[in-house]
């Protein structure tokens, strides 16, 4: 297998992780005693795989980062539920947040 193999072969493994290495992502944040979330659901939906990729992953900033974003669109779309109380999400992989978010009128 030459480079340009190896390149496609690993885009793609990545591309079938993304989704759940999202969640992964979501089900270390839930497992501390202060977090900024809560997602009951992440956790069945963290294959071992995602979630051992994730706990080896030293990018302590991604982490952070999707933890804030989450956070913040949670916060919006809670803020929001009143004036749009329908929203489509576009490649949402796993997100749970139609689950998670008491957004009822």
């Amino acid at each position: 297998m030459n480079q340009s193999d190896n390149k496609k072969f690993y885009q793609k493994d990545f591309a079938l992780l993304s989704a759940p290495l999202m969640a992964a992502y979501r089900a270390i944040e839930i497992k501390k005693n202060v977090r900024l979330f809560y997602d009951p659901f992440t956790a069945k939906l963290a294959t071992f795989e995602a979630e051992t990729f994730a706990l080896e992953d030293q990018e302590e900033n991604g982490r952070a980062y999707l933890v804030v974003h989450i956070r913040i669109f949670d916060d919006f779309l809670i803020s929001s539920a009143h004036i749009a109380p329908q929203v489509v999400s576009l490649a949402a992989g796993m997100n749970t947040c139609a689950f998670r978010l008491n957004c009822t009128l």
